[in-house]
């Protein structure tokens, strides 16, 4: 229950990032290492990552991953919301 937790914590930030930059095509958005699911020091920086990547590429849209500790990713994401 706590691993998904963590994915839809990921996943909302995921959100709140890519929106923001949904008009140029590309989305930003930060991450936590939490392997396999999404690691920064894995090629393709976890299963979830290129999952989502490979999606995102069918519709022409970028995705670059920041990898953050958790207290830095939530500051990250309460900065960007305001």
């Amino acid at each position: 229950m706590k691993q998904l937790g963590k994915m839809l914590c990921i996943l909302a930030l995921s959100i709140t990032f890519a929106t923001t930059a949904m008009a140029d095509n590309i989305w930003k958005i930060t991450s936590l290492d939490w392997p396999p699911y999404s690691d920064s020091n894995m090629t393709s920086q976890g299963k979830s990552i290129q999952k989502l990547r490979t999606l995102l590429k069918k519709e022409g849209i970028e995705l670059v991953v920041e990898f953050y500790p958790w207290a830095r990713a939530k500051r990250s994401q309460s900065r960007k919301a305001t």
